[in-house]
């Protein structure tokens, strides 16, 4: 026991209690008592969080587990196309891929059982990274060395932002450490760091209908988490003083992961997707050349040009072989003031943190779309609707008589720009990347387009990455993709080249 205090470099280590409990070592540990009685004395009052990797890997050997992990070593239970990174430098500072991948599993078991819509882990319970190439339950169990159980409960809206707001507190200014901080899937937060703290700027919550929903303090929702937050560790109490239980010792953690690979394998690390984005607010991603214009209910808007064709660059980098771009209006608040970006800056504009969708419609549909967008919009130079859109890789025209008549509409395919396909037969589907708005709340997309990623980046990643790679940046030309009379330069030049085509076909026949 002495050897054991000396060479234990935690306080407290409950999580090593549940390795004791839980593992499937308890036949060589009832043989250890002595050791077992004073690994009891030592790690029953507190928690995984504080529990360094030697102190594991030194009780292990004390008592006698590392014929089994070499055994163990030989199970290959999967195999991954890249390492997937868990380590604490990643986990405990924001969004990891393991955590991500993790929890979309957690809460995929979670939503099967019981209806699960969000899922929560502490970062502090992942400890190691999955290499490349064949992943043995040695590497899970690496992973997960502390016995964890699934958990399934209910909270209300203001416990949940309140442990959010806890974790950002134990966060702190500069790279995070803490293992409080959590893993999360179904739901996704904005904050921002000065110098009195985080603020929570934002929370959504996927809704089963598949759109994002902002967190309501006063509605319960159900969560699949471990059996560490439910016994309120990590300063959790807010969760276990406050929840309804469902079930408390589900699927062990470890077991759920083993079979995920079984299942799933080859497993490629999850893109990150920013469902945890948190910044100072005075961090600087780049510059402006002069101020680009928000305002864009109206017309189309420097911003919404700038958002959009990063959106279409975005889509075809993923595969989606994304060819037009649309993003609402409403959810562009600011302009982006000449000087530098700033994630201040930045989440002035994107202040309801919508992500971005990807989806394919039929051209039929994306002429409807244009014509509600239109009916909305009201009188030349008094648009104020939110259901304006700015777009990329298309085009159109549109006259107003006391309302507006849409005409020709136009998809950039490759470098020639070719007429929208409304054909009754057989009309052509487009790939199109949309905010998760555009997807979810115009019902001729929502019931009509063939979703190919629903939960894609979220825009203000997407712009902050953009502004880091890209700057400076300036406003773009205004290239009246959005043309609201009978004579923009683009329409003329198409009239032109069709006579010229006419007066060919005449005078070869």
């Amino acid at each position: 026991l002495k050897q054991f205090r000396r060479k234990a470099e935690c306080d407290s280590c409950r999580g090593l209690l549940g390795l004791l409990k839980r593992s499937f070592f308890l036949a060589k540990m009832v043989r250890m008592m002595n050791i077992l009685a004073g690994a009891w004395l030592i790690v029953h009052s507190l928690g995984e969080e504080e529990c360094e990797d030697n102190s594991i890997l030194f009780l292990q050997e004390r008592l006698g587990l590392h014929a089994d992990l070499k055994t163990l070593e030989a199970e290959v239970v999967g195999t991954t196309t890249r390492a997937i990174d868990g380590s604490k430098e990643s986990c405990r500072d924001g969004e990891c891929e393991y955590g991500d991948l993790l929890c979309e599993e957690l809460l995929r078991y979670g939503r099967d059982k019981y209806g699960s819509q969000i899922a929560l882990y502490n970062a502090g319970g992942i400890r190691a990274s999955l290499p490349a190439g064949k992943v043995t339950r040695a590497d899970v169990l690496a992973v997960h060395p502390f016995g964890n159980n699934a958990t399934f409960f209910k909270l209300k809206g203001a416990a949940l932002k309140q442990m959010l707001q806890d974790a950002l507190a134990e966060h702190g200014d500069g790279p995070g450490t803490a293992g409080n901080w959590l893993q999360v899937a179904g739901l996704r937060l904005q904050a921002s760091y000065n110098s009195t703290g985080w603020t929570l700027r934002n929370i959504l919550v996927k809704h089963p209908a598949g759109d994002w929903w902002a967190l309501d303090n006063d509605s319960t929702y159900s969560i699949a988490s471990n059996s560490y937050i439910m016994d309120g560790n990590g300063g959790r109490k807010v969760a276990s003083d406050n929840l309804e239980l469902i079930e408390a010792n589900g699927i062990g953690i470890a077991n759920l992961m083993t079979d995920y690979f079984k299942k799933h394998s080859p497993v490629s690390p999850p893109a990150l997707d920013g469902r945890t984005y948190h910044e100072r607010s005075s961090k600087v991603f780049g510059t402006a050349a002069a101020d680009i214009d928000g305002s864009c209910r109206d017309h189309t808007c420097a911003y919404g040009v700038l958002l959009c064709e990063e959106m279409l660059r975005q889509g075809q980098k993923a595969g989606h072989a994304t060819e037009i771009a649309l993003y609402h209006a409403g959810a562009l608040l600011a302009s982006v003031p000449q000087g530098n970006v700033t994630f201040e800056s930045l989440l002035q504009v994107h202040r309801f943190g919508y992500l971005i969708s990807f989806f394919r419609l039929r051209g039929t549909y994306v002429r409807m779309l244009l014509e509600d967008m239109l009916a909305d919009h009201g009188a030349p130079g008094t648009g104020n609707a939110a259901s304006w859109l700015q777009v990329a890789g298309l085009r159109f025209q549109a006259s107003w008589n006391g309302s507006w008549a849409l005409g020709r509409v136009q998809v950039q395919i490759d470098t020639e720009w070719k007429d929208l396909d409304t054909t009754e037969m057989l009309t052509r589907e487009y790939s199109v990347a949309g905010s998760s708005n555009v997807r979810f709340s115009r019902k001729v997309v929502n019931k009509n387009c063939v979703p190919l990623e629903d939960d894609g980046p979220g825009a203000l990643i997407t712009m902050s990455k953009f502004f880091e790679s890209s700057s400076p940046v300036q406003p773009p030309p205004d290239d009246q993709r959005e043309c609201l009379t009978d004579n923009c330069a683009w329409l003329l030049e198409s009239r032109d080249l069709h006579r010229a085509n006419i007066n060919i076909n005449i005078n070869i026949s």
